[in-house]
């Protein structure tokens, strides 16, 4: 107790020494029923969060494809994969369920910036409208 009072300071150890070794409140829970069944809850609850196989591959499925499709419109390439990468959730493999939305970046070529910098306003939202168009 010398090595622990040295460590704790002189209240901490009148404190400790005083204390009765077990304490019974009328409103305490008993410790061990609080952990009964904690890990089988646990797995139970993370079951329910996870992603279905299928809407992981409806995910998927639909990543691929718009991918695609920016792909062939500003690179001439038929790649589901090439100039992006999933970021968000998906990119982090947190995604839960239901599945709202998954979230991509994908890089535009550098003509296509220029382009719409030479608008003199309402840039962004015609870049929108574009991509939305193909």
């Amino acid at each position: 107790m010398s090595s622990l009072s040295s460590l704790l300071g002189p209240y901490a150890t009148q404190a400790l020494s005083n204390a009765p070794l077990t304490t019974a409140s009328p409103f305490s829970v008993p410790a061990i029923s609080m952990w009964i069944a904690v890990r089988q809850r646990f797995a139970q609850f993370h079951a329910n969060l996870t992603l279905t196989p299928l809407q992981f591959l409806d995910g998927v499925t639909k990543r691929n494809g718009v991918v695609n499709c920016l792909n062939r419109h500003y690179h001439d390439s038929f790649s589901e994969t090439d100039n992006s990468f999933l970021i968000g959730s998906w990119g982090k493999d947190t995604a839960v369920r239901p599945p709202r939305d998954v979230d991509i970046y994908f890089l535009l070529p550098a003509a296509v910036y220029h382009r719409f910098q030479a608008h003199l306003w309402n840039r962004q939202s015609a870049l929108l409208q574009e991509v939305k168009g193909a």
